[in-house]
Order: structure tokens, then C-alpha cells, then sequence
């Protein structure tokens, strides 16, 4: 894997693999059920009131993206676990030093599972330091922590493949650098539309992303100014994920912060409501009217639930209806013929990549599940200012008319820059939306 490893460890650790899909998927739907019971257990040390903690997790199970997670195998939902059981871990005003070390092994792992979660390791030295470890036990905290990312990152440098995100982030400051204010603009809209418990659309996912951070931040800054590990996290992890130049991606790495912005908004709320309503205000109240303000926005809940109850369910086209591009692409049934088509086309080049080559991919976890060879990300740049390749790893290339979240390089790229230099051996096509043929993928193979 060209992504960190601790989430493939985890589907390794319960036999879940290519050849056993559905234990990662039954997988998945233990790890969010896990959560949910860790994040019902925070809620309660917050808000000290089980029925308020309960309808937090009802709305956690609610939120926009933990309906694909879990359909999927993504590594959010284990990011939660481990981001709730550290912070269960961490509430207290005299945490022992036992507690300390399972913190630093437990956010060695978060790290693990997702880079995103570096900031954790910041948020654990202050937090360590301001609960009176010293000096000397915080920097071991930290090392602790830092030491499994560490020891990949060093490990994935001495490999003869590239970061896929490093990779894309040539093109992606690139495009930011020739529209800055348009890129910007995108940037901030997709970081604040992240923040919305809602996925509605034309505008509301914006007002709902302001309305639970403008609830969550004064609570926020009382537990920032005590020190709370949840607090630090979340007061270093997301101006961090501001910065990352993929807008498409931005909803997976603000919606692990969600589930631990709600309480805060809660908590927030319950100072607000004695102002304005007679009944004297309590957790089980600010829950509801949370509940009910986020339900006021959220008839775009039952697109994706409506998606799901329409799926498929006869092949070959039901073999990809739980993935997260049928509850959420524009034209669903379209995208699934065309992910059908690509996975039959790449179990063919199966017998045409000799065994021991690679393939180069805009879709490597898929190239490699279906052909059984080697897959690295597509570089965004083939060739150098000379004309000579720079993608020397393989001779095969996959070209795709399907993108990832990363986006980056315009669809069947490299096929429309690299010309005669690259032979088609695998074809597939479809019919577009006006009837005219369009290529969906292509096996090509070097020429030169």
C-alpha cells in the first residue's frame, strides 16, 4: 500500500483481504458500531446525561459521511475509534502515567491509519506537559507516538514507488498558483461544507457548516484554555486540513472531526438557552433543540439512504452498488457501468501484464484487486522538459475516464499528452448520456 498501513493491518488482522470482501465490509460495520458505543461513552462524560448522550449518537450515525463508510472500506471509522478512545483516556485532571503511555501507543496507531492525524501529536505533548508530566515523560509520550509514522515514512522512502498524495501536489499548487482566488474560494467552501452535519445542497450545506462551528467554538476556546486533549486535536487538526489542496477530498477529513464537534455545540447551546426560554435549560434540552435544528436542515438525508434502497440487485452492475460513488455521483448509473467495465478490463490485462510488472494507475487499490499486479499512481508529469520519461517504474498504464477524490489529471490521462508513445492493447467503451461512444478505461503499453 502507497497509503499508511494501519488501516490494511487492521483488515489483515481480521482475514478480510481481495479475496474475502465481505469480512472487510462486516469489518467496517463493527468498526462503526464500535465507535458509536465510544462516542455514546464521551457524550456522557461531557453532557453527564445519558439521554442527551443517545440522541448525540443517534444524529453521529447521521452524519453526512458515516452512511458510505459503512458501505466501504475506508479508514475512517477506525480513525474515530481510536480518536474517541484516546480522548475517553484523556478526560480527567490526573491521568496516571500508565494512561499516558496507552495515550502515545494509541495515537502511534492513529497516525498510522491516517497522516492526517499528526496534529495529535502536537495536541498529546501540550496536553501531557499542562496535566504535569514533565518534561522528560512528555517527550517520551510524544516519541512514542511518533515513532510507528516515523519508522513507515522512512520505510515507504526506500521503496521503489512514490506518494500518491506528494505526487499530486505538484498539479494541485500548480492550479492554485494560476487561479488563486477561484482555488481559494473552493478551498474554504469545501472546508466549511465538510463542517455541515447535513449534506443538503444549493447553499445549506455552507449555513450548516458556519451554524455548528459558530456553536461549537466558544466551548471550544473554555476547553482549549483547560488543556483538553479533544479541544487541542481539534484546534490543530483542522486549520491543517484547510491547507490541503484537494477540495474533493475535504469532507473525509473534516467528517472525523464532527462526531467531536456536536457536544461542544451542545454544551454551548445549554448556556444559550436560559437567556431566551423560560424552562430551566439542561443536556437533555440542548441535545433536542440540537436535534431538532440539524433535522430542519437535513431532508438531504434520505438521498443517500433513498440510493441504497435503490441499489441494483442483479449483476453484474449490484456488485458495485455499495460503493460511495453510487449513493453520491450525479449520474449513478452511469458510474457503475463504467466502474463494471473498468474492473473487467483490468481482470483481462491480468493475462497480458506478465507477472512481475506494474501498471501504472489514476485507481492503484482497484488496478492491483482486479489484474493481481503491482499498481502505482499515475505521475502527473510522464515525461521531462526533453521529452524523456520520467515514469520509468512500468511499461503498462491504465487510462481511466473514472477519477479519484485527489482528482488531479484530467480523465484517460496520459494517453492525451503521451500521443503515438503509447499503444492501446485494452479497450472498453460505453454509450454516453447523447448516445455517442465515450472510452471508459484502456490498457496501453509503451512504446518507446
Amino acid at each position: 500500500s502507497q497509503f499508511p498501513p494501519g488501516y490494511p493491518a487492521f483488515l489483515a488482522l481480521v482475514g478480510a483481504g481481495s479475496a474475502d470482501p465481505v469480512r472487510a465490509l462486516v469489518a467496517q460495520a463493527g468498526l462503526v458500531i464500535v465507535a458509536c458505543a465510544l462516542l455514546l461513552a464521551w457524550y456522557r462524560k461531557l453532557l453527564a446525561s445519558w439521554p442527551a448522550a443517545a440522541i448525540l449518537a443517534a444524529l453521529a450515525l447521521l452524519l453526512p459521511w458515516q452512511l458510505p463508510w459503512a458501505f466501504e472500506p475506508s479508514s475512517e471509522p477506525l480513525f474515530v475509534v481510536l480518536l474517541a478512545a484516546t480522548v475517553l483516556l484523556a478526560h480527567g485532571e490526573r491521568p496516571t502515567v500508565a494512561r499516558l503511555w496507552l495515550i502515545a501507543l494509541l495515537v502511534g496507531y492513529l497516525c498510522l491509519v491516517r497522516t492526517a492525524g499528526a496534529p495529535m501529536l502536537l495536541a498529546l505533548a501540550i496536553w501531557a506537559h499542562g496535566r504535569g508530566f514533565g518534561v522528560a515523560r512528555t517527550g517520551l509520550a510524544l516519541g512514542l507516538g511518533a515513532l510507528p509514522a516515523t519508522g513507515w515514512q522512512l520505510y515507504k522512502h526506500g521503496q521503489p514507488f512514490s506518494a500518491s498524495y506528494l505526487d499530486s501536489l505538484p498539479a494541485a499548487w500548480t492550479r492554485f498558483l494560476d487561479e488563486p482566488m477561484a482555488m481559494t474560494a473552493s478551498q474554504l467552501r469545501a472546508w466549511v461544507e465538510g463542517l455541515s452535519p447535513t449534506i443538503a445542497v444549493d447553499g445549506m450545506a455552507v449555513l450548516g457548516g458556519i451554524g455548528l462551528l459558530a456553536l461549537a467554538l466558544p466551548t471550544l476556546w473554555q476547553r482549549l484554555r483547560q488543556r483538553e486533549l479533544d479541544a487541542l486535536f481539534l484546534a490543530l487538526y483542522l486549520p491543517a486540513i484547510a491547507l490541503w489542496p484537494f477540495p474533493a477530498e475535504m469532507s473525509r477529513l473534516v467528517g472525523v472531526s464532527l462526531p467531536f464537534l456536536l457536544p461542544l455545540a451542545t454544551l454551548t447551546m445549554l448556556r444559550l438557552l436560559p437567556r431566551h426560554w423560560k424552562p430551566a435549560a439542561s443536556a437533555d434540552t440542548g441535545a433536542i433543540v440540537l436535534a431538532l435544528l440539524l433535522a430542519a436542515t437535513s431532508a438531504a438525508w434520505a438521498m443517500p439512504l433513498g440510493r441504497v434502497l435503490a441499489a441494483p440487485a442483479e449483476p453484474p452492475l449490484s456488485a458495485h452498488a455499495r460503493s460511495l460513488g453510487w449513493i453520491v455521483a450525479g449520474q449513478p448509473l452511469e458510474l457503475l457501468e463504467s466502474q463494471h467495465r473498468t474492473a473487467e478490463l483490468l481482470r483481462q490485462a491480468a493475462s497480458l501484464v506478465p507477472t512481475g510488472e506494474c501498471i501504472y494507475s489514476p485507481l492503484p487499490a482497484l488496478t492491483s484487486l482486479h489484474s493481481g499486479r503491482l499498481a502505482m499512481i499515475t505521475p502527473a508529469q510522464v515525461f521531462d522538459a526533453k521529452g524523456e520519461w520520467t515514469a520509468r517504474h512500468c511499461r503498462w498504464f491504465l487510462v481511466s475516464s473514472l477519477q479519484t477524490l485527489q482528482g488531479g489529471p484530467e480523465p484517460l490521462h496520459p494517453a492525451g499528452i503521451a500521443g503515438q508513445r503509447l499503444r492501446p492493447v485494452l479497450v472498453s467503451q460505453m454509450k454516453a448520456a447523447d448516445g455517442s461512444p465515450r472510452v471508459v478505461a484502456a490498457l496501453m503499453v509503451r512504446q518507446d
